[in-house]
Protein backbone atom coordinates (compact mmCIF):
# COMPACT_ATOMS: atom_id res chain seq x y z
CA UNK A 1 0.00 0.00 0.00
CA UNK A 2 1.45 3.33 -0.96
CA UNK A 3 0.73 5.88 1.75
CA UNK A 4 -0.20 8.64 -0.68
CA UNK A 5 -2.69 6.37 -2.47
CA UNK A 6 -4.41 5.24 0.70
CA UNK A 7 -4.60 8.73 2.19
CA UNK A 8 -5.79 10.21 -1.08
CA UNK A 9 -8.88 8.02 -1.20
CA UNK A 10 -9.87 7.94 2.45
CA UNK A 11 -9.51 11.66 3.02
CA UNK A 12 -12.71 12.00 1.00
CA UNK A 13 -14.65 10.64 4.00
CA UNK A 14 -16.24 13.44 6.01
CA UNK A 15 -15.37 13.55 9.72
CA UNK A 16 -18.66 14.22 11.57
CA UNK A 17 -16.95 14.64 14.96
CA UNK A 18 -16.53 18.00 16.67
CA UNK A 19 -12.89 18.99 15.96
CA UNK A 20 -12.18 20.24 19.47
CA UNK A 21 -13.17 16.84 20.91
CA UNK A 22 -10.87 14.69 18.76
CA UNK A 23 -7.33 13.51 19.40
CA UNK A 24 -7.16 10.82 16.73
CA UNK A 25 -7.24 11.32 12.98
CA UNK A 26 -10.33 9.74 11.42
CA UNK A 27 -8.58 8.78 8.19
CA UNK A 28 -5.69 7.13 10.03
CA UNK A 29 -8.15 5.06 12.07
CA UNK A 30 -9.92 3.96 8.90
CA UNK A 31 -6.64 2.94 7.23
CA UNK A 32 -5.46 1.05 10.32
CA UNK A 33 -8.80 -0.74 10.61
CA UNK A 34 -8.67 -1.86 6.99
CA UNK A 35 -5.16 -3.24 7.53
CA UNK A 36 -6.28 -5.08 10.66
CA UNK A 37 -9.38 -6.56 9.03
CA UNK A 38 -7.35 -7.66 6.00
CA UNK A 39 -5.07 -9.39 8.52
CA UNK A 40 -8.12 -11.24 9.94
CA UNK A 41 -8.68 -9.18 13.09
CA UNK A 42 -12.43 -8.64 13.36
CA UNK A 43 -13.20 -7.46 16.90
CA UNK A 44 -12.50 -3.89 18.00
CA UNK A 45 -10.21 -4.98 20.85
CA UNK A 46 -8.23 -7.22 18.48
CA UNK A 47 -8.02 -4.45 15.89
CA UNK A 48 -6.53 -2.09 18.48
CA UNK A 49 -4.06 -4.76 19.64
CA UNK A 50 -2.97 -5.29 16.02
CA UNK A 51 -2.55 -1.53 15.54
CA UNK A 52 -0.43 -1.20 18.68
CA UNK A 53 1.89 -3.97 17.50
CA UNK A 54 2.12 -2.41 14.03
CA UNK A 55 2.35 1.24 15.17
CA UNK A 56 5.90 1.75 13.88
CA UNK A 57 5.00 0.07 10.59
CA UNK A 58 2.04 2.44 10.15
CA UNK A 59 4.34 5.40 10.74
CA UNK A 60 7.29 4.23 8.65
CA UNK A 61 5.60 2.44 5.76
CA UNK A 62 2.26 4.24 5.44
CA UNK A 63 3.33 7.66 6.68
CA UNK A 64 0.65 7.89 9.38
CA UNK A 65 1.42 10.49 12.03
CA UNK A 66 -0.44 8.93 14.97
CA UNK A 67 0.17 12.08 17.04
CA UNK A 68 -1.68 10.67 20.06
CA UNK A 69 -0.80 7.02 19.54
CA UNK A 70 -3.39 4.32 18.92
CA UNK A 71 -6.96 5.10 19.94
CA UNK A 72 -9.00 2.87 22.24
CA UNK A 73 -11.33 0.22 20.86
CA UNK A 74 -14.28 2.42 21.87
CA UNK A 75 -13.06 5.21 19.59
CA UNK A 76 -12.49 2.82 16.69
CA UNK A 77 -16.00 1.43 17.09
CA UNK A 78 -17.60 4.86 17.48
CA UNK A 79 -15.93 6.16 14.34
CA UNK A 80 -17.31 3.30 12.26
CA UNK A 81 -20.75 3.92 13.75
CA UNK A 82 -20.82 7.60 12.80
CA UNK A 83 -19.11 7.78 9.41
CA UNK A 84 -21.26 7.78 6.32
CA UNK A 85 -21.29 4.19 5.02
CA UNK A 86 -21.78 5.37 1.41
CA UNK A 87 -18.68 7.59 1.66
CA UNK A 88 -16.72 4.69 3.14
CA UNK A 89 -17.91 2.32 0.44
CA UNK A 90 -17.12 4.80 -2.34
CA UNK A 91 -13.64 5.52 -0.95
CA UNK A 92 -12.83 1.85 -0.44
CA UNK A 93 -14.01 0.82 -3.90
CA UNK A 94 -12.15 3.72 -5.54
CA UNK A 95 -8.95 2.74 -3.75
CA UNK A 96 -9.29 -0.98 -4.53
CA UNK A 97 -9.88 -0.23 -8.21
CA UNK A 98 -6.47 1.44 -8.35
CA UNK A 99 -4.64 -1.58 -6.93
CA UNK A 100 -6.61 -4.44 -8.45
CA UNK A 101 -5.05 -6.17 -11.42
CA UNK A 102 -7.44 -7.79 -13.88
CA UNK A 103 -6.74 -11.43 -14.64
CA UNK A 104 -8.48 -14.14 -16.64
CA UNK A 105 -9.99 -17.20 -14.93
CA UNK A 106 -9.49 -15.70 -11.46
CA UNK A 107 -10.70 -17.84 -8.55
CA UNK A 108 -12.43 -15.70 -5.93
CA UNK A 109 -13.30 -17.18 -2.52
CA UNK A 110 -16.24 -15.56 -0.72
CA UNK A 111 -16.84 -15.41 3.06
CA UNK A 112 -19.49 -13.52 5.04
CA UNK A 113 -19.93 -12.59 8.68
CA UNK A 114 -21.65 -10.16 11.04
CA UNK A 115 -19.41 -8.16 13.39
CA UNK A 116 -20.29 -8.77 17.02
CA UNK A 117 -21.50 -5.78 19.03
CA UNK A 118 -21.71 -3.59 15.95
CA UNK A 119 -25.43 -2.90 16.39
CA UNK A 120 -26.29 0.26 18.28
CA UNK A 121 -29.93 1.19 18.86
CA UNK A 122 -31.55 1.77 15.49
CA UNK A 123 -28.26 1.27 13.63
CA UNK A 124 -28.06 -2.18 12.06
CA UNK A 125 -25.20 -4.55 12.75
CA UNK A 126 -22.27 -4.44 10.33
CA UNK A 127 -22.41 -7.28 7.83
CA UNK A 128 -19.16 -7.98 6.01
CA UNK A 129 -18.50 -9.99 2.91
CA UNK A 130 -14.89 -10.71 2.05
CA UNK A 131 -13.63 -11.90 -1.29
CA UNK A 132 -10.12 -13.35 -1.69
CA UNK A 133 -8.70 -12.92 -5.18
CA UNK A 134 -6.01 -15.59 -5.35
CA UNK A 135 -3.95 -14.36 -8.33
CA UNK A 136 -3.95 -10.76 -7.05
CA UNK A 137 -3.43 -11.87 -3.44
CA UNK A 138 -6.02 -9.27 -2.48
CA UNK A 139 -8.88 -9.34 0.02
CA UNK A 140 -11.89 -7.20 -0.82
CA UNK A 141 -14.48 -6.50 1.86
Amino acid sequence: MDDYTVKKYFEEINDPRQPWKTNHNLHEIIIMTICAVISDFNHWEDIVDFCKVKENWFKERLGLELKHGIASHDIFQRIFQIINPKEMEHSFISWVKTIAVKTNNEIVSIDGKTLKRSQNGDVNAIHMVSAWANKNQLVLG
